[in-house]
């Protein structure tokens, strides 16, 4: 669904995204080995990805910002991530974390991405911005759930 939002605002919204979803992706792969770090590698590398395509102008003017955006991103996702996977999957409750990430997706981020791509039309960058916000809408519910211990259940069999 990201797709078809970034397909709305134009082929240098498209090419600079094709672009950017690979550092994103470097950087969340990152960020599960060395947790923040991967903000700090994706402002390290920004030279590296500014230059390793031809893209437009335009492009690149959005790939520069997505790339700052994405710095901040890949923390909130970390720390999710390492709750969500880490110690509610550990403490086996695998669902919780399940019905979190789709209710941030289906609920929060996929709607504001096409409310603000084709309601309000706001520019591509704000379109962007906002659809990258659902890791930190999300901490603060991961972090009530972890402080609830809800997620701690007995994953022991007894013979």
């Amino acid at each position: 669904m990201y797709s078809v939002i970034m397909g709305h605002l134009g082929s240098d919204m498209v090419a600079a995204n094709a672009v950017v979803v690979v550092a994103r992706n470097l950087g969340t792969v990152l960020c599960f080995g060395i947790a923040n770090a991967g903000g700090i590698l994706i402002f390290l590398l920004r030279p590296v990805f500014m230059n390793m395509s031809d893209l437009s102008a335009v492009s690149q003017g959005y790939l520069n910002i997505m790339l700052f955006i994405n710095m901040y991103y890949v923390i909130g996702q970390a720390m999710n991530s390492a709750v969500i996977s880490g110690i509610f999957r550990a403490g086996g409750d695998s669902r919780w974390g399940f019905i979190c990430d789709f209710i941030d997706m289906w609920v929060y981020a996929v709607p504001l991405g096409f409310l603000s791509a084709f309601i309000l039309k706001l520019p591509p960058m704000w379109v962007y911005f906002l659809i990258c916000t659902d890791e930190f809408v999300k901490l603060p519910f991961v972090y009530r759930h972890y402080k609830s211990y809800k997620w701690l259940k007995n994953i022991t069999r007894e013979f």
